[in-house]
């Protein structure tokens, strides 16, 4: 049996009662483990609805998604909480830090819910594998777009989760800092990571090993 870290069935998603939006119709994908896979089409189509569905941050009206062999979507809020804390790592366009802590302290954030006491040494080795141990004492608004980027990566990884979903991570960024981000982005897949990425962008979408295409809520070609 092929080893798919990530599987959904059927998920639909719909918004609204009166007026009903149907984000998602009868998504079903396969993804495997170590694999970069890109999720494209233009906006509005339900990339971002699929990634969230993925990734635990909402529910599906109807299907499944499977983490590994757990259907996340039977679970309740304070196991979907404990997976997502050590499986999943998330990475958005605009960031999310947290504008009062220094970078240090918001990859730190990242471990404050784990049983063990957050390790100080672990923040200083992701930050340093971003290669921004000289910012660690920098707040946000003193660092730059792709700066702060990279910090949300390793954010991302404090936990060493096994997949890493990502929405836009780059749709915020100058094309250095798109270069800079995606080479660390495809240094932590060589590692061994499955990364799923949203994206507009053709040239991200040609360096993945999958592409799902998404038009009017469906797979394209499913």
């Amino acid at each position: 049996m092929s080893d798919y870290i990530i599987r959904t069935q059927n998920l639909q998603k719909t918004y609204g009662n009166k007026v009903k939006t149907h984000a998602l119709q009868g998504v079903s994908l396969e993804i495997p483990r170590g694999s970069f896979s890109c999720i494209v089409g233009t906006s509005g189509h339900g990339k971002s609805t699929l990634l969230q569905l993925i990734g635990g941050l909402d529910r599906p009206t109807s299907g499944n998604v499977f983490i590994e062999n757990t259907d996340i979507s039977t679970l309740n809020d304070n196991a979907l909480s404990e997976l997502r804390s050590e499986k999943i790592g998330f990475v958005f366009q605009f960031f999310n830090l947290l504008e009062n802590l220094t970078a240090i302290e918001n990859i730190q954030t990242a471990m404050m819910f784990k049983k063990t006491k957050p390790a100080n040494k672990r923040a200083l080795e992701l930050i340093d594998m971003v290669g921004l141990s000289d910012k660690a004492n920098f707040k946000p608004s003193e660092l730059s777009g792709g700066q702060m980027q990279r910090i949300a990566l390793a954010r991302a990884l404090a936990n060493d989760p096994d997949i890493l979903l990502m929405d836009e991570p780059t749709g915020n960024l100058d094309s250095q800092s798109e270069k800079d981000v995606m080479e660390h982005i495809l240094s932590i897949h060589k590692a061994g990571k499955t990364i799923v990425i949203v994206t507009h962008n053709n040239d991200i979408a040609d360096k993945a090993d999958l592409i799902f295409e998404m038009r009017d809520g469906k797979l394209v070609g499913k």
